[in-house]
């Protein structure tokens, strides 16, 4: 396996995104394989990182703290995972929503599938 870096900063997104009316969350991703993942996140307004977390393996975890927000044209980048390609997701594209999560708070989960 061939670790490949998330870039410092991502370009615009220009189609296809949620507009800022979307509802602010939580994103959380489960990493199913058998190294740790670093998941970075980047800010949509400014394209540079946020966040880097690093998720164990078969874990469970926040990307961003509970009390930041996220919503849903937020990029997403995962350094270590096997066939690591170094692509920015849009967070909309790799999740599943929740609305309900915690007494209302929107969740966006990250699915494995979905990532590039």
């Amino acid at each position: 396996m061939v670790n490949v870096n998330c870039p410092a900063t991502y370009g615009a997104v220009t189609s296809g995104t949620f507009q800022t009316t979307e509802t602010p969350g939580s994103a959380a991703f489960y990493n199913e394989w058998s190294n740790p993942v670093t998941v970075v996140v980047y800010n949509p307004s400014t394209t540079q990182v946020v966040n880097r977390v690093i998720v164990a393996s078969r874990a469970n975890n926040l990307v961003v703290e509970a009390n930041v927000s996220v919503i849903a044209n937020y990029g997403i980048c995962f350094e270590g995972k096997p066939d690591a390609s170094g692509v920015v997701n849009i967070l909309k594209d790799i999740a599943n929503a929740d609305p309900n999560w915690q007494g209302g708070r929107m969740l966006y989960m990250i699915q494995n599938t979905r990532i590039k």
